[in-house]
């Protein structure tokens, strides 16, 4: 392994994150090479100073991002709902009104008119003008 490589792979071998035939290698090559075993100290160095051990949040602060996190989920789901359900509802119960008028109110062709009485007997009568005229 060539220092270059070696170098890209400092942070990787300080984490634990190479395979055991790189870790080998890797290892292998600081044997040989004083400058990037010296680098690598330098870079453990400062990685370690700068790491920040985990802390744990206290019980009420977890509760309270919890809730804001539930009450910020609904409110995104009702813009949606908002912005998208109610129009289409909306939409939609217009059109399926005037599809119903339209059949429930369409003009008739015909020049009679056909009455249904209770006895199940039908009868038909022409239809008259305002002038007491049949119409024909």
């Amino acid at each position: 392994m060539r220092c270059k490589t070696v170098k890209k792979l400092f942070f990787n071998y300080i984490e634990d994150s190479l395979t055991n035939p790189e870790k080998t290698e890797f290892e292998n090559h600081l044997n040989m090479c004083d400058e990037c075993r010296r680098e690598l100290e330098i870079v453990k160095s400062f990685y370690e100073s700068i790491e920040v051990e985990n802390v744990k949040a206290p019980d009420e602060m977890v509760l309270r991002l919890r809730d804001k996190i539930e009450k910020t989920e609904t409110t995104v789901f009702d813009k949606i709902t908002a912005k998208i359900l109610y129009p289409a509802t909306v939409i939609f119960g217009l059109t399926l009104g005037i599809i119903i008028a339209n059949l429930l109110y369409t003009p008739s062709t015909y020049d009679e008119t056909i009455t249904l009485l209770s006895n199940n007997t039908i009868i038909v009568e022409p239809i008259i003008d305002l002038d007491g005229e049949m119409n024909e």
